[in-house]
């Protein structure tokens, strides 16, 4: 990292820079007050900011357990999976979103991903995890 990248200031920090300047001139009373509002509007934003993390990762996590369902023993192409998702679940997902949801599963050792040759070509399918590919 070079010298010359600054850190960046939090918002607290500047509610602290603003409390220490303002110390002992005639408006403090009315702008601490005005400070103590803002930091309650940062705390709910903070909050509902969380709140909509928590949501999307659930969410993630559903697609992710649904598509560890629909894997079997047998490889499947991207598209076949992407096919079987729409399927069951009548939403829309695109083989790159398939990809990035598979990617914690292979990690873990759940599943394993490889290139199969199928009528159309060589293509990337997944299959539950059985160690064949792992390095000796």
């Amino acid at each position: 990292m070079s010298e010359n990248v600054e850190k960046k200031i939090t918002e607290n920090e500047v509610f602290a820079l603003i409390r220490e300047a303002i110390a002992g001139t005639p408006n403090e009373a009315v702008i601490e007050e005005y400070l103590v509002k803002k930091e309650e509007q940062a705390a709910k934003r903070r909050e509902a900011d969380k709140a909509r993390a928590a949501k999307k990762r659930a969410e993630g996590d559903d697609k992710q357990n649904i598509i560890k369902s629909l894997i079997t023993d047998e490889f499947q192409t991207v598209n076949e999976l992407v096919t079987a998702y729409q399927a069951q679940t009548g939403e829309e997902l695109t083989p790159q979103g398939l990809s990035a949801k598979t990617k914690n599963l292979i990690e873990s050792k759940q599943i394993e991903k490889a290139k199969v040759k199928t009528e159309a070509g060589i293509r990337t399918a997944y299959r539950l995890y059985t160690g064949e590919f792992d390095e000796e």
